[in-house]
């Protein structure tokens, strides 16, 4: 298949145009090859018109790399089939198929949950964690637009769960991003800040800002799940543009701590 062709390419090329140069002065130079991955795959954001061969690319390649990047500490495959278990089994009476989506946010899963298990020595490799960290987030927005992908093309989805076609797929959602939130809260405790190593300060903020965006998703799939009898009258759109706005009462309280600083 192209898709493994090309992602078996990217990977290769990456070993030998490894070194990184450092940009400015504070930072320093990256000769591992995690950032240059981790570039690659940031091409993401640059693509316009996401079709389903293109969320296909960028879901075999993320899996590919963050396999590269736990090839030392885990049977990688071995990981994703346990949380594809976890996902599939959901309601004992109620089992779906996993398909492309779920086996895409699976991989960033997995990732976040074994840099935040205790005693992990990647926390050690500052390139390694912030491409890590980078690359699992790219891999669940991949995931997320899957997801969405699959909702836009059903003849008729539900108004209730957003971009989830049965109610066992959004608890499950919703399942796994709180595990998400969970690790991420590990590692913000974690990351401990060192003012001389650019990489551990970039990868703490990036957990800071993934775990704010986490949460308020998790909120949001929370009331896809749950809120279906008590507000069955409200629509909620199948596009990601509720499922990414911020909330309104976040907003209050950050400008009322801004002016509480301003005094």
């Amino acid at each position: 298949m192209w898709i493994g062709s090309c992602v078996d390419f990217v990977m290769e090329s990456c070993k030998y145009y490894s070194k990184l140069p450092k940009i400015a002065d504070e930072e320093a130079a990256d000769d591992t090859g995690w950032l240059l991955i981790e570039i690659i795959i940031r091409s993401w954001n640059s693509v316009e018109e996401k079709h389903k061969c293109v969320l296909m690319f960028y879901s075999a390649l993320c899996n590919a790399a963050l396999g590269s990047c736990f090839k030392s500490n885990c049977q990688w495959d071995e990981e994703l089939q346990r949380v594809f278990v976890k996902m599939s089994q959901r309601k004992v009476d109620t089992n779906f198929p996993i398909q492309l989506r779920h086996k895409t946010i699976a991989a960033a899963e997995i990732a976040l949950e074994l840099l935040a298990r205790p005693g992990s020595t990647l926390l050690q490799d500052n390139p390694l964690l912030l491409a890590t960290i980078r690359i699992s987030s790219i891999c669940e927005q991949v995931g997320i637009e899957l997801f969405n992908h699959n909702i836009q093309n059903q003849e008729a989805p539900s108004v209730n769960r957003g971009f989830c076609e049965s109610d066992a797929e959004a608890g499950m959602l919703y399942e796994h991003l709180d595990r998400m939130c969970m690790s991420l809260q590990y590692l913000k405790a974690a990351i401990k800040v060192v003012v001389n190593k650019p990489f551990v300060m970039r990868s703490k903020e990036l957990v800071l800002l993934l775990l704010s965006i986490t949460a308020s998703q998790r909120d949001t799939v929370r009331r896809w799940e749950k809120g279906r009898k008590s507000d069955v009258n409200v629509r909620r759109q199948s596009d990601l543009s509720c499922f990414l706005k911020p909330k309104q009462k976040e907003a209050v309280f950050e400008s009322e701590d801004d002016s509480d600083d301003e005094m």
